[in-house]
């Protein structure tokens, strides 16, 4: 059965699509030309706020914003680690994207992070910043979607 699309995210073979409380990864066979469920699984535990494909060779996870935290699972769903955040001092994650070896994440209170994925453990690139204005200090506005480019270096 299908469910309502919040989100989706591509990366090599691998096509996923998630809501607040499930994901799915299809995969593609040959050129596109068939395709089939390759794993589904849910979430009761908390709602899922963001989420993305992590596709580096033959090493594959998903990045889930679930609360104070982004969860990694394999394609099945299960955790293998997580990056807490300080809900009073960054605020939780709420928008995510990747591009090769770099995650970028928002959060509710407007900081950006960027990490290196290409490593079994994730490395933060650079210190957090906050999507304020330089000169006075004061928000720019709220942060709805962020993309990160190749290299990490732009957001």
């Amino acid at each position: 059965p299908g469910f309502r699309v919040r989100g989706l995210s591509i990366g090599g073979n691998y096509v996923m699509v998630w809501n607040q409380k499930q994901i799915t990864v299809h995969e593609m066979e040959g050129h596109g030309l068939g395709v089939s469920v390759h794993s589904s699984f849910k979430r009761e535990t908390a709602p899922i706020v963001a989420a993305v494909l992590i596709v580096q060779g033959m090493d594959k996870q998903i990045a889930i914003a679930t609360g104070a935290k982004i969860e990694f699972t394999n394609l099945q769903g299960h955790v293998q680690r997580s990056i807490q955040f300080s809900q009073d001092v960054e605020g939780c994650p709420l928008c995510l994207d990747v591009n090769g070896h770099f995650l970028v994440a928002s959060t509710t209170t407007n900081v950006i992070r960027v990490w290196n994925v290409s490593k079994k453990k994730e490395v933060l690139k650079g210190n957090p910043r906050k999507f304020v204005s330089n000169s006075t200090d004061k928000s720019l506005g709220e942060i709805r979607s962020l993309r990160v480019n190749s290299d990490g270096t732009k957001i």
